[in-house]
């Protein structure tokens, strides 16, 4: 997806359009992972390494270029519907009390 290329009028959010240009790859790779595990419980629910299991395993690889659009629609309608978040940022509040400062803990799981 180029950086440049608009979806519809609004798409001005180059930040989210950026990270998710970064992550594509990464979001498409396990996008394919989880096609391959829906299919393997649908239909191979034993898990059987047959020929058929093998040579899926093998060229599921090549289904990457199958949903690279959808992918780059997927991401414009998450940024339409999220076109207001470009450069919020959230910091640690600070709240000050004349006896002391208080800061409020946040956690990262």
């Amino acid at each position: 997806m180029l950086i440049e290329e608009k979806y519809f009028p609004q798409d001005k959010n180059y930040l989210l359009k950026s990270v998710q240009a970064f992550s594509k790859e990464n979001l498409l790779d396990i996008w394919l992972q989880q096609i391959l595990a829906s299919y393997s419980i649908q239909h191979n629910p034993m898990g059987l390494e047959d020929d058929f299991i093998i040579e899926l395993k093998k060229k599921i690889v090549f289904g990457k270029e199958l949903l690279e659009d959808n992918y780059d629609i997927l991401a414009a309608v998450y940024r339409h519907n999220h076109s207001d978040n470009q450069l919020e940022i959230m910091l640690p509040l600070l709240v000050f009390s004349p006896t002391s400062i208080i800061k409020l803990d946040i956690q990262v799981h």
